[in-house]
């Protein structure tokens, strides 16, 4: 199977829910199925949106601590912080230190992927400099 063809067959989302049990949120999977990539700068600051590759690849990895935290990894500032999918949280967007993984340290980033995505687009950061 090419990568064009897991994007589109929802394959994706399935082996998601199927491996963690639950759905990810439409406009992230909508997001990853067009292929789209995100990769830049927001200061001096780098954020990616991993591939499908990427996400599942992490999250395999940490698979004990996502399990435990509802979490979904979904990219990197590229700087020892994973971007992440709350379940928790209805779905929210946040940043957290990989390797200390505490969630007292976990920050809000969006309210959702697409309000992420549009803080992202308009040059809002929340990360100080």
């Amino acid at each position: 199977m090419n990568d064009n063809n897991i994007y589109r067959s929802g394959w994706f989302r399935k082996v998601v829910h199927g491996t963690y049990g639950y759905y990810l949120p439409k406009d992230y999977v909508f997001y990853v199925e067009s292929n789209l990539q995100l990769e830049r700068f927001i200061g001096a600051k780098y954020i990616a949106i991993w591939t499908y590759e990427e996400a599942m690849e992490f999250n395999e990895s940490m698979d004990e601590f996502v399990r435990r935290e509802q979490i979904f990894g979904i990219g990197s500032n590229g700087g020892g912080e994973t971007i992440a999918i709350d379940f928790n949280k209805s779905g929210k967007i946040f940043i957290f230190n990989t390797i200390s993984q505490e969630r007292s340290e976990f920050i809000v980033i969006g309210d959702c992927f697409r309000d992420f995505i549009i803080r992202l687009e308009s040059g809002l950061s929340w990360m100080a400099e």
